[in-house]
């Protein structure tokens, strides 16, 4: 299928000393866990979240772990949400609203599961807007519990375990130095 979505230039960032020492070890954690596909980077995010047209708005399920049966983000999960809120802020989905909605497998009680959902879209879209600078405007969270299961064959799998990220409203476009629209064709 033909992707269409605009382009987006990533800014550089110049660490010094002691830092570039722990963020060599970082990016390189980073670098590992985007080779086995757990953590998905700007591009990938970018590309998955950006409008094609004539298509639904689109989504993105992140695999967000978290510490057992908490809303508590791991270190895995923070990384994940970092590539996340570069994605949100760069060109290609400024302005753009989106849903942030969690979701749990079948284990425990419906009333327990809403609530760790709820808590744990909560978690995701404090860190976005916290740390991640993403204006709290453009996010609505919700929780599912087990209502929505990505694998309704198997509830308690770790699939169904997820927070999803949902267009709401499609981004700002804005024209290239002709006047037209920048676009790119896979």
């Amino acid at each position: 299928m033909t992707r269409i979505f605009t382009a987006a230039l990533a800014g550089a960032v110049i660490l010094s000393g002691a830092a570039m020492a722990q963020t060599t070890d970082a990016a390189e954690e980073k670098e590992t866990l985007q080779e086995r596909g757990e953590i998905l980077d700007r591009r990938s995010l970018e590309t998955e979240l950006t409008p094609v047209t004539g298509e639904p708005l689109p989504a993105v399920d992140l695999y967000i772990s978290f510490e057992f049966d908490s809303a508590m983000l791991t270190p895995s999960a923070k990384r994940q949400l970092e590539e996340l809120a570069a994605a949100l802020n760069g060109e290609t989905l400024k302005g753009a609203d989106f849903g942030v909605y969690g979701h749990t497998d079948a284990s425990g009680s419906d009333e327990y599961n809403l609530a760790l959902s709820e808590k744990r879209a909560a978690a995701v879209t404090a860190f976005l807007t916290q740390t991640g600078a993403v204006a709290s405007e453009r996010l609505a969270m919700r929780g599912f519990g087990e209502t929505r299961l990505k694998d309704p064959f198997r509830p308690h799998d770790s699939a169904n375990r997820r927070v999803q990220i949902v267009m709401l409203s499609p981004p700002e476009k804005a024209p290239d130095e002709d006047g037209g629209m920048t676009a790119i064709v896979q």
